[in-house]
């Protein structure tokens, strides 16, 4: 019994520590630590960066990012960089943190965010995904993605930050990869050679519930929407950007929606309703 009350009294004056100031200090800390392992992260990228220093690019850069693909990635980036934002001013208060990883700060970590630059009168955007731990994947230990965005381009509808590791530059909205909006949902779009209608889905499920027997006869989807749930895009008899959602569980379809840029249209199939 005492070694519980005792258990209890440190459980109890831990937490009025974190509630009191000196808790708040405590955790704001560890946020401002975070911060700046960012900051300076990202203020040594564009330093070598307005150096042109390749290899000190590279060392910033985790290994397994590292190879042909990326060393023309940077050329492209640096001769971007070099005729628009060289030397420009980092906004160090635009950066808006997120943090992933374990409470064991050295165990697993990783930061990214978006920050804003300004040469002149000119605006541009950067964003950074770092690996700052990784115990035991050593070799994601670094940056993992760059992404450098004209304003033009950060402030169009179908703006996203690239989501694979890599040196970008954006001059307008996913310039080397497309998206769609579905529903106000701004995702990652593959385009597939094919034509399909809302009828086709329609006599699907008619017959099938099966969503391995649906991408054999269709192929795979145009993106997603969440986890498990896929994306296809209607090319028959719309006049308009509009999709049908698929939602699966494990391999059984338990949904299928009508949708287009604004709005869901119709629910087609949902299991153990009306309509099932």
């Amino acid at each position: 019994m005492m070694k519980k009350r005792i258990t209890f009294m440190m459980v109890l004056m831990l937490v009025v520590t974190l509630i009191s100031g000196c808790g708040k200090t405590f955790l704001s800390r560890l946020i401002r630590s975070d911060h700046g392992e960012f900051t300076e992260i990202l203020t040594d990228f564009l330093d070598a960066a307005n150096q042109n220093d390749k290899k000190k690019i590279e060392k910033l850069f985790a290994k397994n990012v590292s190879g042909e693909k990326f060393e023309k990635q940077l050329d492209k980036f640096l001769e971007f960089y070099s005729e628009t934002i060289k030397d420009g001013t980092l906004d160090k208060d635009s950066i808006l943190m997120r943090v992933t990883g374990s409470q064991d700060r050295n165990f697993y970590r990783i930061m990214d965010s978006g920050a804003k630059i300004t040469k002149g009168n000119q605006t541009y955007y950067i964003y950074m995904e770092v690996v700052t731990a990784d115990k035991e994947h050593p070799e994601n230990k670094g940056i993992q993605i760059i992404d450098l965005a004209t304003k033009k381009a950060y402030n169009d509808r179908y703006f996203l930050w690239h989501s694979k590791k890599g040196i970008f530059t954006q001059e307008k909205a996913c310039e080397d990869y497309q998206t769609m909006l579905i529903y106000g949902n701004l995702r990652e779009y593959y385009p597939v050679d094919r034509e399909l209608s809302v009828q086709y889905f329609r006599n699907f499920i008619k017959r099938s519930t099966d969503y391995k027997e649906l991408q054999a006869e269709i192929g795979k989807p145009n993106g997603e929407l969440l986890k498990d749930e896929f994306v296809f895009e209607i090319t028959q008899g719309v006049d308009e950007k509009t999709y049908v959602t698929c939602e699966t569980c494990g391999d059984e379809i338990i949904r299928i929606k009508l949708v287009n840029e604004e709005e869901v249209l119709e629910t087609i199939y949902e299991k153990d309703s009306e309509n099932d």
